[in-house]
Formats: C-alpha cells, structure tokens, sequence
C-alpha cells in the first residue's frame, strides 16, 4: 500500500501543472541581449524639387539625391549553450556584423562583454559566439520539441525592440512544418509553429518546454500589416541543430552530410506512370557518378521512400532527415525502382553545399522550330545550331521540344518548348526517332503514360507524360 502511495504521489507531481515562473526562474540567466552597430548604405531617392533642374538632376526634372552611408542598430537574443562562454542565436542576427566596425555586444544580466563569432551557418540560420570573462554561466538543458504536442504549454524569451529580455507563455499551435525556400529565406528549414507574439529582436531566443528544456530558436514570425506577429511565431527544432551547435563549438564549421543527388516531389501523374498505388517518397532526379550516392547503388529514376526507418513522406521531410544525420553514420534507405523494393545502405559522407539538391526547374524564354510532330509535340534532334543556342554541352544527348503541335494539355504538365527529352521510362533518347519507338511500344503495352526524364538549363527533372491525353487535345 505504501509502495502504491508513493506512485500516486509521484503522478500527482509529474503531472500537475507547472507555473511560468518556475520555468522563468530556471531559464532567465541563460538568455543573453545581443547588440552591435552595422554599415548600412541608403540607396539614392529621388524627389520633385519644382524649380530646380540641375544638380543631380534626373529624368523629368527630378533630383537623385547620392547614396550615403550610415551605422544601424542590430538586436537579437541569444542563450547559453556551454559554461566556457559559447552562445547560440540566428545567423540572421549576426550575419551584418563586421569587426571592423566595432564591438559584437553580449549583455548577460546587467553585464556587457565583447563577444566573437566561433561559427555560422547560412542553411540552418544558426551561429555560436563565445564570450570571454563571463563567470558563472548556465547553459540551457536540451530537450526535445519530438516529444512536445500541439496544445501543450511553451515559454520563449526575446530581446525585444531591444529594450530588454522580454519573457512570454504561448502553445505549440500546430505540428512541425516546413518554411519553403524564398528571396527572404534561401534555405528550406524545419519549424516549430509556436503561439505568442514576436517582435524585431526576438530572433535567437530560446523556445522552452514545461520543464524549461530547450526545445527550439526563434527565428521568425508572420507579421500582420507591419504590426506585430499577431501571435504567430517559428522555432527551429532544437534535434535540428543540436549536433551541428556542437560541430561548431568544435570545429568552426558543421559536418554536414552530402548525398550527392537532386531529388523532386512524387506527385499523383507520377506514382500513376511508376506503378506505384499511392505518391509517395522522393524521385531521384540526379545521381551524380562521383557522388558517394551513385556509388552506393542509388540511381536516376529510383523513389526514396524510407530513410533510417522513417517513412519519406515529401522531398522537404528527406532534407530534414539528411540534416539530423552524423557523418559516418550508417544510413539505409529504402528505395523503389521499378516496382522492386531495394534496400540500399552507405555511410553517411562529409561535403559541402546543399545536404540534398530539390530540383526546381526554371524558366525558358520562348522557341520555336520546325520540327517532327510526335504526341502532339514538335521535336527535332540536337544540332549544332541548337547547342550554341541554348549553351549545350558537347556531350548533351536528346531531343528538343520546338513547340507544342496540340496547346491544351500540354499546358497542364511541366515541359515547355526548349525542353530537352533525356530518356522516356528509363531508356535513352538520341534522336527523334527513338521518341516515336519508345511511343509506340507504350501504346502497345497498354500504357497510359511514359516518363519523361527532361533536361532544362541544370536542372534535371522527371514528367509523367500521358500519351492518351496528349493524343485526343
């Protein structure tokens, strides 16, 4: 009976609720202010001066004032990751700062130190600083945001306005996601959607469970019309960087593993045309021969659809899974290739660059040439006309789309005139005769559709084309 008291008792504690403060008691002195002055240069403005028509005089009699230079503030939040002095935020936060042009401010407290940068990375928007002379600093315990659910009770802190720490209680308000690459952010990263309001400032601090376990870094949030976040905010999953924080306590740098391959959405016109019952994983739109990838046995044209026994579910997932990877790791990855299931193992390589290339095909100025109609394209082989057109490799080998014989469906896939047909289901093209052969034996097979693996500028992507569809537009 006393042994079943002290269980009930022990539950009692576990699970009663946990007051803010306790976790505002036990984190505060792990948050740190970071400042510095940066270089800034304002680029020229022009005005309606009425009655002046000269001097930096510009189009319609309005004045260009020159460019000038001048110093800003920038602010953020960092915490404490090592009682030897090292500090984790944002590469964001810092990534203006230049020695140069002063001191790299961390105040821990009421206490300013001088602080420099240890490493930063650009990919997972993280950077370590390291000051020197801080006595009796204490380091954040991890935790990890894997073992947090949407609802639960989370506590943040930031530098706000840079007029102090600022200390805020939210939830975690949706499951993990994934912030798409943009001109704002180059590099595709894991979020941790998090309920409370983030402010200029606030990027580098801390995001911190009910036992006040790190489990995130702000890094950014939704603003409503230039106003505050209006309560919605982004963590960077804490199993996300924690290996990587050590890499560059360690080395300056992260070991980052590097497979060697582009890789591109399976979506349902796909999984159709590679007989698979539902879209899943990632196609490989690239195996480079000299990479680790290729070496291993992974292919163009094979589907990622485990990784270390978690399922791929999209191309983003994979690139996460790759990231939360150690160099030297064993790696087995389940593949589809041709209906047959495979299971490839390697050791995880050391490179630079993307973790794993997302194919994103660009855009083509428009081109047409007469050309053999097969399907409803216009095609033609490979001249050296074409070549000095579109900046070929000599060894390039294909057909070109000149122009679409038949518009409407057409437009509903993802080739364009300028395309150049690689290979269709997994056989090589060199001419246009070839395209009509592996047409044919399509129709005659009873295919629906044929897949096309394409060449646009670099980029290297598969289409499932529909030979049905493209023969009654």
């Amino acid at each position: 009976m006393k042994q079943f008291m002290r269980y009930v008792l022990l539950a009692i504690v576990l699970l009663a609720p946990v007051a803010a403060s306790e976790v505002y008691n036990k984190t505060k002195n792990s948050i740190v202010r970071i400042s510095y002055k940066a270089k800034e240069t304002k680029q020229p403005s022009m005005g309606r001066i009425p009655g002046l028509q000269f001097f930096f005089e510009g189009p319609d009699g309005q004045r260009m004032q020159p460019s000038a230079t001048h110093m800003t503030e920038q602010f953020g939040t960092g915490v404490v990751v090592s009682d030897k002095g090292h500090i984790l935020t944002n590469h964001h936060v810092i990534e203006k700062y230049e020695a140069s042009e002063g001191d790299l401010n961390i105040t821990i407290g009421e206490t300013t130190y001088t602080a420099t940068v240890v490493g930063s990375d650009a990919q997972l928007d993280i950077a370590v600083l390291k000051v020197a002379g801080a006595k009796d600093l204490k380091p954040i315990t991890w935790g990890d945001a894997k073992k947090v659910n949407v609802g639960d009770d989370i506590y943040s802190f930031g530098n706000s306005y840079n007029h102090g720490i600022r200390f805020a209680k939210g939830i975690v308000s949706s499951e993990v996601g994934y912030i798409p690459r943009s001109a704002q952010a180059p590099y595709a990263l894991e979020a941790l959607p998090v309920s409370f309001a983030y402010d200029d400032g606030d990027s580098g601090g801390g995001i911190f469970d009910a036992l006040g376990n790190l489990i995130g870094l702000n890094f950014g949030g939704v603003r409503l019309d230039n106003q505050m976040s209006g309560g919605i905010a982004y963590g960077i999953p804490a199993y996300m960087i924690q290996q990587a924080v050590n890499d560059l306590i360690t080395h300056g740098q992260i070991k980052r593993v590097k497979l060697g391959i582009s890789i591109q959405p399976v979506n349902e016109r796909l999984a159709e045309t590679l007989k698979m019952d539902t879209p899943k994983g990632v196609l490989i739109s690239e195996a480079k021969q000299d990479s680790h990838a290729y070496k291993a046995g992974l292919r163009e044209g094979d589907v990622i659809v485990g990784y270390n026994g978690a399922e791929v579910k999209h191309d983003q997932h994979l690139l996460s899974l790759v990231r939360q990877s150690k160099v030297g790791d064993t790696l087995k990855l389940k593949v589809l290739r041709e209906t047959k299931e495979l299971t490839i193992e390697m050791k995880a390589p050391e490179g630079v660059g993307d973790d794993v290339t997302i194919s994103s095909p660009g855009q083509l100025s428009s081109f047409t040439q007469a050309g053999a109609d097969v399907a409803g394209l216009s095609l033609a082989s490979i001249t050296p006309e074409v070549r000095k057109r579109f900046n070929l490799k000599s060894d390039t080998k294909g057909v070109i789309i000149t122009e679409f014989a038949k518009q409407p469906y057409h437009k509903k896939v993802n080739i364009q005139p300028g395309d150049i047909i690689v290979s269709i289901d997994q056989t090589t093209i060199e001419k246009v005769e070839d395209v009509k052969k592996q047409i044919e034996n399509a129709r005659k097979a009873g295919k629906k559709s044929v897949l096309l693996f394409v060449a646009r500028h670099a980029s290297r992507f598969f289409e499932a084309f529909e030979i049905a569809a493209a023969d009654k537009s």
